[in-house]
């Protein structure tokens, strides 16, 4: 299927209002969700575990990136849901009016009996923008919400694998945080370790790593998907011959160093 540079699928089967639509239509589903009750699962450990599985397979919006330990008492369940974000507001803010939000993000979340983490450090970021671009060069039959859905939840985890390697690029000069000029570095964007980019079914799909500060009194990493753009792009092929992709990891927990509390 040829591809144009406008991001039309020549051909196509999906033009810009239609993804347009199907965006909007998912971004009212995500606030729609705003006013059900928060996800708390009272009891023992395991029944958490068991509920946060059950809600991976109801939810069109929530995806299971891995477990572990899963017949002892220290099984862990790293898991996520697709939210709400927006520009103009920090992590902290209130829920606001739909017309406030202009993305969407992956809010990874920890299940473990040995941290009261949850949710809220670590976020992938995409625009609407940057939806509006998947769907229309995705080369799938994106036509419904539930469509869309499917597509994200199979490109999530090597979406999330890719932000957590650039989160390893970014991890500071020692064990204890960032020091005050890597914190500015990052938070500006003048770091270029904060720029890299991943290939994803065919996709060149350019990232970059920031960091805000969230409700714990400490900051979030966040990492922003950009665009999504055909390999065979013009742009796409001058930026792969001027430096490599990512290659992240196949299992979350190759990671734990980006996470120290999940580390054993």
């Amino acid at each position: 299927m040829a591809l144009s540079e406008t991001g039309k699928v020549q051909g196509g089967l999906v033009d810009k209002s239609l993804a347009k639509g199907l965006v909007n239509r998912i971004m009212r589903k995500l606030h729609h969700q705003f006013s059900e009750p928060d996800f708390v699962v009272h009891g023992s450990h395991r029944k958490q575990c068991k509920a946060v599985l059950a809600r991976c397979k109801e939810r069109s919006s929530a995806t299971l990136i891995s477990q572990r330990f899963k017949d002892t008492k220290n099984w862990e369940v790293i898991w996520g849901e697709w939210v709400l974000f927006s520009s103009q507001a920090s992590l902290n803010a209130p829920r606001m009016p739909i017309e406030s939000y202009d993305k969407i993000a992956f809010d990874l979340t920890f299940t473990n009996p040995k941290t009261s983490m949850g949710a809220g450090v670590f976020f992938v970021e995409l625009s609407k923008h940057s939806l509006v671009r998947l769907i229309m060069r995705c080369g799938h039959e994106v036509k419904t919400p539930s469509d869309l859905w499917k597509f994200l939840q199979r490109i999530t985890r090597q979406l999330l694998f890719s932000a957590l390697e650039l989160s390893r690029y970014n991890s500071g000069a020692n064990d204890e945080g960032y020091t005050l000029d890597e914190y500015k570095a990052i938070a500006n964007g003048l770091s270029p370790q904060t720029q890299q980019y991943i290939i994803i079914d065919g996709f060149y799909i350019p990232l970059s790593y920031t960091i805000k500060p969230n409700k714990f009194g400490g900051f979030s990493r966040v990492v922003i998907v950009k665009t999504f753009m055909p390999e065979e792009y013009e742009s796409s092929k001058r930026a792969l011959e001027n430096e490599k992709p990512l290659t992240p990891g196949r299992d979350f927990f190759d990671y734990t160093d980006v996470f120290p509390f999940l580390e054993k």
